[in-house]
């Protein structure tokens, strides 16, 4: 068969032409004859009949239906099979049924407008030529709505809902060549299954008012592109939200002004099976809740982009990648993000990212970074506030790597552990902000290679813990005089502890202030910051506390640098520090 015949039996079928058994009585078409008339008017039909349940109406060249009162056909044809367009109104008291395809705009530019009203239809098909109007009324549709379901490359087929019913049972906008939009300014759309935005040609959904309501949401099931942008009104899935699901393509999400989103599942870059896909959401405003969990890039392959500048967010659980090769990444920049909890990297992704630039994020639980195996998670917060109202955890698994950057805004947390599980290698690099832990600060736990490093900003603990009593590693480095240390409670060093002080050449360094009790081990490493020269007299102090027990096991000098440690009672010092400035120049002692 050849490529026209195969073509056009397919759209034989799509319109319904009787391609069956020729035993059965084929369908009676009839063509509006008249520049305008009513269906229900002898007069309007070529065959001087009132078209039938049995009967297929069409109009064409030009011509215009008014429905007014009932109407039936089998299938319902505007522009078919000229190159003329046709129209239709269909007006308050209407009644029409079609009992299997409803065509618009299939082979030149037709619409219909809807003033009033009830449509039922099998199947209703907005072509790439065809605009449907609906103003008012009801349109019920027991199978699929198609806005462009057949396209043409640079034709767009619209669907405009001003306010009344559209009831699909399956709804499609673009799913050829071409476009399809959906525009929506209030009235409801009700959809007992899926809803496609970009079935497999690029589709559109706008909406600034009323209320979308589904089993499903698809944005992009293996289009070019599919979008979905909601201003005002409420979209809301009982079954799910999926940006981007199968192919190599890209789905985006658009959330502004007082828009309300609610799904149980959103998934963004999720392709299923596992495969190249993008996913992009854009909250600028509205509120956004995902009821069971919100997930980016959960496959391979995957990639998702969350940027929120403002608006909230909330969810049980917001989990960023997991898979291998999955990438995600949550930019906030301003608005409430209301998780219980968070997850980077839920397992063997290497780029979980999220950025912290303004706003607040504010988990009621706990936020794990780097938490599958083999997984890293790396959160860079800039700006805004973060409060965590349960623990920080990094590296929350099997060689799960957690990185965390704070050079700006606020952190606070019950508890922070940098390097939680058993050979995770996690790191902390405070270079401002302000970070408040209330409870505990740990830092390598188990068997653990882990550093809190700070140059700047404030860092303020209830209590720390530096290495496992048995068998943790971590590392407390404090860079120069900016970066203030204050431990409320006890400071614990254990054997596989270690302290490391880079000194500054004017000042050394501020002290770390210790309310409670300092219990020393581990190690000490001092080194210098650019080559930095000491005053002959100068004598840094490195902590103060109000008792003390305990010393270092060992000290370990670096970049020739090398001093006394004095222990004295509730302050440790260092003095005769070299190497030395006099006049200007420098004396190596040794």
């Amino acid at each position: 068969m050849s490529s026209k015949s195969r073509r056009f039996v397919v759209l034989a079928c799509v319109l319904g032409l009787g391609l069956g058994d020729a035993r059965v009585r084929a369908a009676t078409t009839l063509n509006l004859n008249v520049a305008a008339g009513d269906w229900n008017d002898t007069n309007s039909w070529d065959t001087l009949a009132i078209p039938t349940a049995d009967d297929i109406a069409q109009v064409h060249n030009n011509g215009k239906v008014t429905i007014s009162t009932v109407a039936s056909s089998k299938d319902f044809n505007i522009a078919w099979p000229d190159a003329v367009g046709g129209k239709a109104d269909i007006v308050d008291g209407a009644a029409l049924t079609v009992g299997g395809v409803f065509n618009i705009g299939i082979t030149a530019p037709s619409s219909v407008r809807q003033t009033g009203g009830a449509v039922t239809a099998g199947t209703l098909n907005v072509w790439r030529y065809g605009t449907y109007t609906q103003e008012a009324g009801r349109v019920r549709v027991t199978g699929t709505f198609w806005v462009n379901p057949y396209g043409v490359s640079g034709k767009t087929a619209d669907y405009v809902l001003v306010t009344g019913m559209l009831e699909p049972s399956t709804m499609a906008v673009g799913a050829d060549a071409g476009a399809g939009r959906f525009f929506q300014y209030g009235g409801i759309v009700s959809n007992t299954l899926y809803t496609y935005v970009g079935h497999s040609s690029a589709g559109y959904y706008y909406q600034w008012g009323g209320t979308n309501l589904g089993d499903t949401l698809v944005v992009n099931e293996a289009a070019p592109a599919g979008c979905y942008v909601i201003t005002n009104g409420e979209l809301r899935m009982t079954g799910a939200i999926k940006v981007v699901r199968t192919g190599s393509v890209q789905g985006e999400v658009q959330v502004s002004g007082s828009a309300n989103v609610v799904s149980p599942n959103i998934y963004i870059g999720a392709r299923e099976p596992a495969g190249d896909c993008t996913g992009l959401w854009a909250q600028a405003g509205g509120t956004v809740n995902a009821s069971t969990l919100m997930y980016l890039a959960p496959y391979s392959n995957g990639k998702a982009r969350y940027t929120m500048s403002g608006g909230t967010l909330s969810t049980p659980n917001l989990a960023l990648c997991g898979a291998a090769t999955s990438d995600a990444i949550f930019t906030q920049t301003g608005g409430m993000l209301t998780p219980v909890g968070f997850t980077l990297a839920v397992a063997g992704s290497t780029n979980a990212i999220m950025i912290t630039q303004g706003g607040t994020n504010a988990p009621s639980g706990n936020a794990n970074v780097g938490y599958g195996s083999d997984g890293m998670g790396c959160w860079n917060i800039e700006g805004g506030t973060v409060s965590i109202g349960g623990s920080l955890y990094m590296g929350g698994n099997e060689r799960a790597n957690g990185v965390v950057n704070l050079s700006g805004g606020t952190l606070t947390a019950n508890i922070v552990a940098v390097g939680y599980w058993w050979s995770s290698t996690s790191t902390f690099a405070q270079s401002g902000g302000t970070n408040t832990v209330n409870t505990q600060l740990l830092i390598g736990n188990a068997a653990t290679s882990s550093v809190y490093r700070i140059n700047g900003g404030r860092l303020s603990a209830g209590k720390i813990d530096l290495g496992c009593p048995t068998y943790g590693t971590g590392t407390l480095h404090v860079v120069g005089v900016t970066p203030q240390v204050n431990v409320a409670g006890t400071y614990i060093q254990n054997p596989g502890g270690t302290l490391a002080l880079t000194l500054e050449q004017d000042g050394g360094m501020r002290p770390i202030a210790v309310g409670g009790a300092a219990s020393l081990g581990g190690a000490l490493t001092i080194g210098r910051t650019n080559n930095a020269l000491f005053e002959p007299s100068m004598v840094v102090t490195v902590m103060t506390c109000n008792s003390r027990s305990g010393t270092f096991a060992k000290t370990n000098f670096l970049n020739d640098v090398s001093c006394r440690v004095n222990y004295l009672g509730n302050m440790i010092t260092l003095d005769q520090l070299h190497p030395v400035r006099i006049r200007g120049t420098s004396i190596m002692v040794r």
